[in-house]
Protein backbone atom coordinates (compact mmCIF):
# COMPACT_ATOMS: atom_id res chain seq x y z
CA UNK A 1 0.00 0.00 0.00
CA UNK A 2 1.02 3.32 -0.80
CA UNK A 3 1.80 6.00 2.11
CA UNK A 4 1.71 9.48 2.39
CA UNK A 5 3.60 12.05 4.74
CA UNK A 6 1.71 14.76 6.40
CA UNK A 7 3.81 17.03 4.18
CA UNK A 8 2.43 15.18 0.71
CA UNK A 9 -0.76 15.12 1.90
CA UNK A 10 -0.97 18.70 3.10
CA UNK A 11 0.98 19.76 -0.44
CA UNK A 12 -2.22 17.83 -2.44
CA UNK A 13 -5.01 19.28 0.04
CA UNK A 14 -3.33 22.79 -0.65
CA UNK A 15 -3.33 21.98 -4.48
CA UNK A 16 -6.76 20.90 -4.43
CA UNK A 17 -8.42 23.94 -2.20
CA UNK A 18 -6.04 26.34 -4.86
CA UNK A 19 -7.58 25.01 -7.71
CA UNK A 20 -11.14 25.06 -6.38
CA UNK A 21 -10.45 28.90 -5.10
CA UNK A 22 -9.13 29.85 -8.81
CA UNK A 23 -12.30 27.64 -10.32
CA UNK A 24 -14.39 29.95 -8.54
CA UNK A 25 -12.49 33.22 -9.15
CA UNK A 26 -12.47 32.59 -12.91
CA UNK A 27 -16.08 31.50 -13.07
CA UNK A 28 -17.36 34.06 -11.00
CA UNK A 29 -17.83 36.60 -13.39
CA UNK A 30 -19.83 35.89 -15.83
CA UNK A 31 -20.91 38.06 -19.05
CA UNK A 32 -23.43 38.19 -21.68
CA UNK A 33 -23.53 39.55 -25.00
CA UNK A 34 -26.79 40.41 -26.59
CA UNK A 35 -25.57 39.48 -30.39
CA UNK A 36 -22.25 38.07 -31.92
CA UNK A 37 -20.31 40.86 -32.69
CA UNK A 38 -20.08 42.10 -29.17
CA UNK A 39 -19.72 38.51 -28.09
CA UNK A 40 -16.49 38.87 -30.65
CA UNK A 41 -15.12 41.68 -28.53
CA UNK A 42 -16.12 40.33 -25.02
CA UNK A 43 -15.05 37.28 -25.72
CA UNK A 44 -11.41 38.57 -26.75
CA UNK A 45 -11.09 40.69 -23.54
CA UNK A 46 -12.18 38.72 -21.11
CA UNK A 47 -10.26 36.30 -22.05
CA UNK A 48 -8.45 34.17 -18.80
CA UNK A 49 -10.51 36.56 -16.93
CA UNK A 50 -14.16 35.44 -17.17
CA UNK A 51 -16.95 33.74 -18.54
CA UNK A 52 -18.81 34.80 -21.76
CA UNK A 53 -21.77 33.65 -23.42
CA UNK A 54 -23.52 34.85 -26.54
CA UNK A 55 -27.22 35.23 -26.06
CA UNK A 56 -28.62 34.90 -29.67
CA UNK A 57 -28.42 31.86 -31.43
CA UNK A 58 -27.00 30.98 -34.43
CA UNK A 59 -28.87 32.04 -37.08
CA UNK A 60 -31.56 34.14 -35.87
CA UNK A 61 -31.41 38.25 -36.85
CA UNK A 62 -30.85 40.77 -34.14
CA UNK A 63 -33.39 43.14 -35.75
CA UNK A 64 -36.28 40.67 -34.94
CA UNK A 65 -35.10 38.59 -31.91
CA UNK A 66 -37.65 37.27 -29.71
CA UNK A 67 -36.09 36.78 -25.93
CA UNK A 68 -36.98 33.19 -24.70
CA UNK A 69 -37.48 32.19 -20.72
CA UNK A 70 -34.07 30.74 -21.32
CA UNK A 71 -32.53 33.52 -22.48
CA UNK A 72 -33.52 35.85 -19.66
CA UNK A 73 -31.91 32.83 -17.06
CA UNK A 74 -29.22 33.46 -18.64
CA UNK A 75 -29.14 37.30 -18.30
CA UNK A 76 -30.17 37.14 -14.33
CA UNK A 77 -26.82 35.15 -13.95
CA UNK A 78 -24.67 38.03 -15.67
CA UNK A 79 -22.30 39.97 -13.81
CA UNK A 80 -23.05 42.29 -16.87
CA UNK A 81 -25.07 42.41 -19.84
CA UNK A 82 -23.47 43.85 -22.92
CA UNK A 83 -25.65 46.01 -25.23
CA UNK A 84 -24.72 46.60 -28.98
CA UNK A 85 -27.27 49.45 -28.81
CA UNK A 86 -28.49 51.99 -31.69
CA UNK A 87 -31.65 50.48 -31.93
CA UNK A 88 -30.24 46.90 -32.45
CA UNK A 89 -31.18 45.27 -29.07
CA UNK A 90 -33.74 47.41 -27.56
CA UNK A 91 -35.94 44.05 -27.29
CA UNK A 92 -33.28 42.59 -24.74
CA UNK A 93 -33.37 46.04 -22.55
CA UNK A 94 -37.59 45.87 -22.89
CA UNK A 95 -37.50 42.14 -21.77
CA UNK A 96 -35.36 43.50 -18.72
CA UNK A 97 -37.75 46.24 -17.74
CA UNK A 98 -40.53 43.71 -17.85
CA UNK A 99 -38.84 41.47 -15.95
CA UNK A 100 -38.80 43.60 -12.68
CA UNK A 101 -34.82 42.74 -12.47
CA UNK A 102 -33.32 45.78 -13.79
CA UNK A 103 -32.41 47.25 -10.81
CA UNK A 104 -30.27 43.79 -10.26
CA UNK A 105 -28.81 43.47 -13.70
CA UNK A 106 -26.04 46.06 -15.13
CA UNK A 107 -26.21 46.31 -18.77
CA UNK A 108 -23.91 48.38 -20.66
CA UNK A 109 -24.01 49.95 -24.24
CA UNK A 110 -20.61 49.35 -25.76
CA UNK A 111 -21.20 51.58 -28.39
CA UNK A 112 -20.84 54.29 -26.01
CA UNK A 113 -18.62 57.23 -27.73
CA UNK A 114 -19.30 56.25 -31.52
CA UNK A 115 -21.75 59.48 -32.01
CA UNK A 116 -19.16 61.18 -34.32
CA UNK A 117 -18.19 58.28 -36.52
CA UNK A 118 -22.48 57.02 -36.84
CA UNK A 119 -23.70 56.88 -40.38
CA UNK A 120 -27.58 57.86 -40.82
CA UNK A 121 -29.77 56.64 -43.50
CA UNK A 122 -30.76 59.85 -45.01
CA UNK A 123 -31.50 58.88 -47.95
CA UNK A 124 -33.91 55.96 -47.11
CA UNK A 125 -37.83 56.70 -48.24
CA UNK A 126 -38.81 55.45 -44.96
CA UNK A 127 -38.72 58.66 -42.88
CA UNK A 128 -38.32 56.35 -39.61
CA UNK A 129 -35.24 55.33 -41.25
CA UNK A 130 -34.01 58.75 -41.56
CA UNK A 131 -33.12 58.97 -38.25
CA UNK A 132 -31.92 56.13 -37.07
CA UNK A 133 -28.23 55.10 -36.82
CA UNK A 134 -27.07 52.42 -38.66
CA UNK A 135 -25.96 49.85 -36.00
CA UNK A 136 -23.62 47.56 -38.12
CA UNK A 137 -20.44 49.32 -36.59
CA UNK A 138 -18.44 46.18 -36.26
CA UNK A 139 -17.95 46.18 -40.08
CA UNK A 140 -15.31 48.70 -39.30
CA UNK A 141 -12.38 46.88 -37.56
CA UNK A 142 -11.40 50.24 -36.48
CA UNK A 143 -14.59 51.04 -35.03
CA UNK A 144 -14.25 47.34 -32.91
CA UNK A 145 -10.86 49.47 -31.43
CA UNK A 146 -13.45 51.64 -29.50
CA UNK A 147 -15.64 48.89 -28.67
CA UNK A 148 -12.95 46.73 -27.32
CA UNK A 149 -11.89 49.50 -25.17
CA UNK A 150 -15.50 50.24 -23.83
CA UNK A 151 -15.69 46.56 -23.02
CA UNK A 152 -12.38 46.35 -21.06
CA UNK A 153 -13.08 49.30 -18.67
CA UNK A 154 -16.23 47.45 -17.68
CA UNK A 155 -14.40 44.12 -17.19
CA UNK A 156 -12.03 46.08 -14.82
CA UNK A 157 -14.33 47.51 -13.22
CA UNK A 158 -16.06 43.97 -12.14
CA UNK A 159 -12.81 41.74 -12.24
CA UNK A 160 -10.24 44.91 -10.56
CA UNK A 161 -7.73 41.79 -9.72
CA UNK A 162 -7.63 41.20 -13.21
CA UNK A 163 -6.60 44.54 -14.40
CA UNK A 164 -2.96 43.53 -16.47
CA UNK A 165 -4.86 40.62 -17.95
CA UNK A 166 -7.83 42.75 -19.41
CA UNK A 167 -5.12 45.68 -20.59
CA UNK A 168 -3.25 42.33 -22.29
CA UNK A 169 -6.27 41.13 -24.05
CA UNK A 170 -7.10 44.74 -24.88
CA UNK A 171 -3.44 45.47 -26.48
CA UNK A 172 -4.01 41.88 -28.57
CA UNK A 173 -7.15 42.49 -29.55
CA UNK A 174 -6.42 45.97 -31.00
CA UNK A 175 -3.42 44.78 -32.49
CA UNK A 176 -5.51 42.33 -34.77
CA UNK A 177 -8.01 45.10 -35.82
CA UNK A 178 -5.37 47.20 -37.02
CA UNK A 179 -3.57 43.92 -39.06
CA UNK A 180 -7.21 43.41 -40.58
CA UNK A 181 -7.64 46.85 -41.54
CA UNK A 182 -4.32 46.71 -43.41
CA UNK A 183 -5.35 43.45 -45.39
CA UNK A 184 -8.03 44.87 -45.91
CA UNK A 185 -6.61 48.19 -47.54
CA UNK A 186 -3.90 45.97 -49.36
CA UNK A 187 -6.63 44.03 -51.07
CA UNK A 188 -8.56 46.83 -52.05
CA UNK A 189 -5.96 49.24 -52.68
CA UNK A 190 -5.47 49.39 -56.40
CA UNK A 191 -9.35 47.95 -57.46
CA UNK A 192 -11.56 50.08 -59.42
CA UNK A 193 -14.07 50.43 -57.06
CA UNK A 194 -17.34 50.57 -59.14
CA UNK A 195 -20.89 51.50 -57.11
CA UNK A 196 -22.76 48.29 -55.54
CA UNK A 197 -26.35 47.59 -54.24
CA UNK A 198 -26.85 45.94 -50.86
CA UNK A 199 -29.82 43.95 -49.60
CA UNK A 200 -29.84 45.88 -46.37
CA UNK A 201 -28.01 48.66 -45.43
CA UNK A 202 -25.35 46.73 -43.21
CA UNK A 203 -22.23 47.51 -45.04
CA UNK A 204 -22.00 51.44 -45.18
CA UNK A 205 -19.34 51.66 -42.07
CA UNK A 206 -17.23 49.06 -44.34
CA UNK A 207 -18.02 51.18 -47.55
CA UNK A 208 -16.96 54.18 -45.96
CA UNK A 209 -13.50 53.21 -44.48
CA UNK A 210 -12.43 51.70 -47.68
CA UNK A 211 -14.23 53.37 -50.56
CA UNK A 212 -16.90 51.47 -52.20
CA UNK A 213 -20.34 53.12 -52.85
CA UNK A 214 -22.81 51.55 -51.94
CA UNK A 215 -26.13 53.05 -54.41
CA UNK A 216 -28.61 51.47 -52.57
CA UNK A 217 -30.09 48.70 -50.33
CA UNK A 218 -33.25 46.49 -51.55
CA UNK A 219 -34.44 46.39 -47.99
CA UNK A 220 -35.15 50.00 -46.74
CA UNK A 221 -35.98 48.06 -43.56
CA UNK A 222 -34.51 44.85 -42.59
CA UNK A 223 -35.84 41.82 -43.19
CA UNK A 224 -39.06 44.21 -44.39
CA UNK A 225 -39.81 43.62 -48.54
CA UNK A 226 -39.08 46.19 -50.69
CA UNK A 227 -42.23 48.19 -51.82
CA UNK A 228 -42.66 48.65 -55.79
CA UNK A 229 -41.62 52.35 -55.80
CA UNK A 230 -38.50 51.75 -53.89
CA UNK A 231 -37.43 49.03 -56.50
CA UNK A 232 -38.15 51.07 -59.49
CA UNK A 233 -36.12 53.98 -58.02
CA UNK A 234 -33.26 51.19 -57.34
CA UNK A 235 -33.58 49.99 -60.80
CA UNK A 236 -33.05 53.54 -62.10
CA UNK A 237 -29.70 54.31 -59.68
CA UNK A 238 -28.22 51.32 -60.73
CA UNK A 239 -28.62 52.13 -64.18
CA UNK A 240 -27.15 55.46 -64.01
CA UNK A 241 -24.49 54.66 -61.58
CA UNK A 242 -23.73 52.15 -63.53
CA UNK A 243 -23.56 49.51 -60.38
CA UNK A 244 -21.36 46.17 -60.72
CA UNK A 245 -23.02 44.11 -58.84
CA UNK A 246 -25.64 42.99 -56.16
CA UNK A 247 -24.83 41.85 -53.28
CA UNK A 248 -27.71 39.46 -51.28
CA UNK A 249 -26.61 38.79 -47.59
CA UNK A 250 -26.09 35.01 -46.12
CA UNK A 251 -28.56 33.40 -44.19
CA UNK A 252 -31.04 35.99 -45.85
CA UNK A 253 -33.87 36.38 -48.23
CA UNK A 254 -32.34 37.14 -51.22
CA UNK A 255 -35.19 36.77 -53.80
CA UNK A 256 -35.36 40.06 -55.13
CA UNK A 257 -31.92 40.81 -55.06
CA UNK A 258 -31.18 37.76 -57.37
CA UNK A 259 -34.48 39.47 -59.53
CA UNK A 260 -32.89 42.17 -59.30
CA UNK A 261 -29.79 41.35 -60.02
CA UNK A 262 -31.07 39.58 -63.45
CA UNK A 263 -33.38 42.36 -64.52
CA UNK A 264 -30.10 44.37 -64.77
CA UNK A 265 -28.09 41.91 -66.16
CA UNK A 266 -25.57 42.18 -63.50
CA UNK A 267 -23.89 39.43 -61.09
CA UNK A 268 -25.38 38.22 -57.99
CA UNK A 269 -22.95 37.56 -54.92
CA UNK A 270 -23.73 36.69 -51.09
CA UNK A 271 -21.65 38.67 -48.12
CA UNK A 272 -22.20 38.08 -44.93
CA UNK A 273 -23.21 40.25 -42.20
CA UNK A 274 -21.88 38.84 -39.54
CA UNK A 275 -25.07 39.41 -37.74
CA UNK A 276 -25.09 35.87 -35.91
CA UNK A 277 -22.56 33.65 -35.57
CA UNK A 278 -21.59 31.18 -38.36
CA UNK A 279 -22.41 27.25 -38.00
CA UNK A 280 -19.28 26.21 -39.46
CA UNK A 281 -17.16 28.06 -36.80
CA UNK A 282 -15.35 30.31 -38.81
CA UNK A 283 -14.33 33.06 -36.53
CA UNK A 284 -14.68 37.31 -37.05
CA UNK A 285 -11.66 38.03 -38.86
CA UNK A 286 -12.07 34.79 -41.66
CA UNK A 287 -15.34 36.19 -41.89
CA UNK A 288 -14.62 39.46 -42.82
CA UNK A 289 -11.06 38.00 -45.06
CA UNK A 290 -13.96 35.98 -47.03
CA UNK A 291 -16.27 39.01 -47.40
CA UNK A 292 -13.18 41.13 -48.71
CA UNK A 293 -12.33 38.21 -51.46
CA UNK A 294 -15.69 38.02 -52.80
CA UNK A 295 -16.25 42.31 -52.85
CA UNK A 296 -12.53 42.22 -54.49
CA UNK A 297 -13.92 40.15 -56.82
CA UNK A 298 -16.81 41.70 -58.15
CA UNK A 299 -16.72 45.52 -57.92
CA UNK A 300 -13.75 45.70 -60.82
Amino acid sequence: MMRFSINSLLAVVFILIGGTINLISSSSVRIVATIYPVYVVAKEIGQSVCEVENLMPSGASPHDYQIKPNDLAMIQRASVVFLCGLGLDDWCEKVIKKSGDSAKIRCVVVSKGLQQFLIYDKKADNTEMQNSPNPHFWLDPVLMKYVATNIAETIKEIAPDKKDKVDENLKNFSAKMDALDKFIKDELSGVEKRPVICLHNAFAYFGRRYGIEIAGTIQEVPDFPASPRHLSNLTAIARQKKVSVIFGEKGGSNEVAKRLAEDLKLPFAVLDHLESDDPSGADYIERMKRNVEVIKKFIK
